[in-house]
């Protein structure tokens, strides 16, 4: 429960820190300097991780098959402790969904006020070959996991199971990395400029207290199998840390007294 509540509550840190972002761009009337990958893979990466997480809740595909291959551990009865359904949380759950929604808002920020973008933003073609790339991956791996149904045998060893994992592994990796096109352009355009300091100073805190919260996790007793699946993996954690202190210290320290000099224009970046 402790792990649950704090990981919920870093989690909805964010939401805030992006619901900054929005008014920040609102007052200004302007998106310069705000990285379109950086909300494009929150908006990707929480999407992942719903879909994951109802998955491992509602699918009686899903179910059966964790039932069948890990017995021990999970059945169709409820007689003993860690039995039953997988193990989800509801909060965390309902905070991934908010990350979706916040992202939501500050990606139609910036395509409304896309003319005061400069000329490094936008979706960038590194962004798009990866989202691409998972989607066929994913694509694959869905048919392999349902042909031969209703055996429950996929093709080359991939079941249903597999496939939910997969997707699991894609949007925690997007999760991870979520803030590097936002460190990238701040380097290309040598300023932090456009971005809120409120949001800065809130990812770092959702990322401290995230980390916080693994390393007390890490001491626990609780079997693994008795956590909820829709938990944020440790190194998750330890990239959004690093990631958080290296923005931070682009704008406190790094750029704390650079103009933005980029001119504004339609190109986008490889950000």
């Amino acid at each position: 429960m402790f792990v649950t509540l704090f990981q919920s509550i870093s989690k909805f840190i964010f939401v805030i820190a992006i619901w900054n972002q929005w008014k920040y761009n609102r007052n200004h009337r302007s998106i310069y300097g705000i990285s379109y990958d950086l909300f494009a893979a929150t908006f990707f990466s929480h999407l992942c991780l719903v879909w994951c997480t109802l998955n491992y809740k509602y699918s009686s595909l899903l179910i059966t098959q964790a039932v069948n291959r890990f017995p021990l551990f999970y059945n169709t009865n409820n007689e003993t402790p860690g039995t039953g359904n997988i193990p989800i949380s509801l909060l965390i759950l309902c905070n991934d969904i908010l990350n979706i929604i916040g992202s939501i808002w500050v990606f139609k920020q910036l395509i409304f006020y896309r003319k005061t973008k400069h000329i490094y933003q936008g979706i960038s073609p590194i962004f798009i070959s990866v989202v691409c790339l998972f989607t066929v991956f994913n694509f694959f791996t869905l048919v392999c996991s349902l042909s031969n149904l209703p055996n429950n045998s996929g093709k080359f060893g991939i079941f249903y199971l597999e496939h939910i994992n997969y997707i699991w592994v894609i949007g925690n990796l997007l999760e991870s990395f979520k803030i590097l096109p936002q460190i990238s352009l701040n380097w290309m355009g040598r300023s932090t400029s456009g971005l809120s300091s409120t949001f800065i100073l809130m990812n770092l805190f959702s990322a401290t207290l995230m980390l916080v919260t693994s390393i007390f996790d890490g001491n626990s007793t609780v079997s693994y199998f008795l956590r909820p699946y829709n938990y944020q993996p440790i190194f998750v954690t330890v990239f959004q840390f690093i990631l958080a202190v290296i923005l931070f210290i682009q704008e406190k320290y790094v750029y704390i007294n650079s103009k933005p000099y980029l001119q504004k224009g339609k190109e986008s970046s490889i950000v």
